[in-house]
């Protein structure tokens, strides 16, 4: 894991050396966020069994690095997207089957990998991207209400994941279309050794699948880029 991320890091510093910094995108942008019904390893109808709706939020910092002497040409472009922070949040509706009414996930991550950028007429320009994601942190926590205390606490560990999708950008206008999935190992706060992958599992009568819970979500974002 830490020679991946090093790996990752030192490609990323390689090709920024050769970018032409004054055609780089510098972008912010946030927000929805739509987790997959496909949760935690579960199915969709398994997961619909104990969860009535959910929502999410995401946001974005990052760069395109244009990389102009790889195709020399006037409206194609090489590059590397790379966002230096993303946040994301879902909140799943949890029906009464589960000791607690509400469950939450949050991950902090980092993300970085190719771009291919067309510029069909002045101003407007389409990016095609794919990113590994690293995930400093993630949390998921059981809620009696939506706004009270949490109850059970399930803390990540580093992990990585991928994204891929497709940013539209408009003079200094931008919207992300993006699906991502990560698969962070959570563990009990207040019971080491315990990951909500097994919790959720033994509501099923499932085999442990594993510690890793994966979390795919498409993300619609709006935002600017200079």
């Amino acid at each position: 894991m830490k020679k991946l991320i090093v790996s990752l890091v030192f490609l990323f510093i390689t090709l920024i050396s050769i970018s032409q910094e004054f055609d780089n995108k510098f972008y912010f942008r946030f927000g929805y966020s739509n987790p997959s019904w496909k949760q935690f390893g579960l199915s969709e109808t398994e997961f619909n069994q104990f969860v009535n709706k959910k929502m999410g939020v995401s946001f974005e910092l990052g760069t395109i690095f244009m990389l102009n002497r790889i195709l020399q040409s006037n409206n194609m472009v090489i590059g590397i997207d790379a966002d230096y922070l993303s946040l994301n949040y879902n909140h799943f509706y949890v029906d009464r089957m589960f000791k607690n009414g509400n469950l939450a996930h949050f991950r902090a991550t980092s993300k970085v990998g190719p771009s291919f950028t067309y510029n069909p007429v002045d101003k407007l320009s389409f990016d095609i991207f794919a990113k590994a994601n690293v995930v400093w942190s993630s949390v998921a926590a059981f809620f009696e209400e939506v706004y009270g205390d949490a109850d059970d606490f399930y803390m990540g560990k580093v992990a990585l994941g991928f994204s891929t999708g497709l940013n539209i950008r408009y003079d200094i206008l931008m919207l992300g279309i993006e699906y991502e999935t990560v698969s962070p190992m959570m563990e009990s706060d207040d019971y080491p050794g315990s990951y909500i992958q097994e919790y959720l599992y033994s509501y099923f009568d499932k085999d442990n699948s594993g510690k890793k819970s994966k979390l795919p979500c498409f993300n619609f974002t709006l935002g600017l880029n200079f």
